[in-house]
C-alpha cells in the first residue's frame, strides 16, 4: 500500500518533469534516456505489475505525446520504436513475472517440503505421536528450563504387556492398530498440550510432563489405566 501510494504521487512528477524535458530538448535526445529509465522500472518493479505500470505510463505517454507536439522529420520512425518498445516492454513484463510465480510457488513448495520433512523426523510414522528423538530434545530443553525456573519435571512410562503374544497371535496388523489406539489413549490422558507422549520403543511409550509434581504425576498415571481400562485393551492384550 505504501509502494502505490509513493509511486501515485511520483507520477505527476515524472510527467511534469518530462514534459519540461520534451520542450527543452530534442525527442531523439530524450528517447534513449527514456527507454533507460522504462526498462530500469521493468527490472525493478516487474513482481508488481500496478506500481510498475503507474510508473512507466506517465513516462511512455508524455514521450510518446511529444513526437506529435514537439515533431522532428522522424516523428514516424520514433513512434514505430516507441511501439516497439511498447511490445519489448510487455512481453520482458510477462516473462518477469512469471519467473517471479514461478519462483515464489517453489519457496512455498520448498517451505512446505521442509515442514513435512522435520514433522516426519521428530513423529513416530506408525502411530503420529512424537518419537524418541522428538523426546529427547524436549526433555533436555525441560531439564535446562527446570533448573533456571526451580520447576519440577515428572515422567511416565508406559509398556504394553504381553504384546508379543498379543502380536505372534493376531498378527502384526492388529498389533499395528493396538499400538495406535494406545498412543491414542495416552495423549487424550495427559493434562494440556505441553505433556509430551513419545514411543519410546516398540511397545513403550513415554510421557513428558514438564512442570508437575509426582503427585499430579501420579493423577496422569491413574487417569491413563482408567482409560485403558474403558477401552477393553488390556483384555485383548492378555495371551
Amino acid at each position: 500500500m505504501f509502494t502505490h501510494r509513493v509511486i501515485a504521487l511520483l507520477s505527476p512528477c515524472w510527467v511534469l518533469g518530462f514534459f519540461i524535458l520534451l520542450s527543452e530538448h530534442d525527442v531523439r535526445t530524450v528517447f534513449p534516456f527514456t527507454s533507460l529509465l522504462i526498462f530500469s522500472a521493468l527490472i525493478s518493479l516487474y513482481s508488481d505489475t500496478r506500481a510498475l505500470y503507474a510508473f512507466v505510463i506517465p513516462i511512455w505517454l508524455v514521450a510518446f505525446a511529444g513526437n506529435f507536439f514537439y515533431p522532428t522529420g522522424d516523428v514516424i520512425f520514433l513512434s514505430l520504436i516507441f511501439l516497439l518498445v511498447a511490445a519489448v516492454f510487455e512481453s520482458g513484463r510477462r516473462i518477469l513475472h512469471g519467473w517471479c510465480r514461478l519462483a515464489m510457488q517453489r519457496e512455498l513448495e520448498n517451505n512446505a517440503l521442509i515442514h513435512q520433512l522435520k514433522s516426519l523426523a521428530n513423529r513416530d510414522p506408525l502411530t503420529g505421536i512424537a518419537n524418541r528423538r522428538s523426546f529427547q530434545l524436549l526433555l533436555d530443553k525441560s531439564v535446562q528450563r527446570g533448573q533456571q525456573m526451580n520447576t519440577s519435571l515428572s515422567l511416565i512410562m508406559v509398556d504394553v504387556d504381553h504384546f508379543k503374544n498379543y502380536n505372534d497371535r493376531y498378527g502384526h496388523l492388529a498389533g499395528d492398530e493396538c499400538l495406535i489406539r494406545v498412543a491414542q489413549i495416552l495423549e487424550a490422558s495427559v493434562r494440556h498440550h505441553r505433556d509430551l507422549v513419545a514411543r519410546f520403543g516398540g511397545e513403550e511409550f513415554i510421557i513428558l510432563l514438564p512442570g508437575a509434581s509426582s503427585e499430579e504425576a501420579v493423577l496422569v498415571a491413574q487417569r491413563i489405566q482408567r482409560n485403558l481400562a474403558q477401552a477393553a485393551l488390556e483384555h485383548a492384550l492378555r495371551p
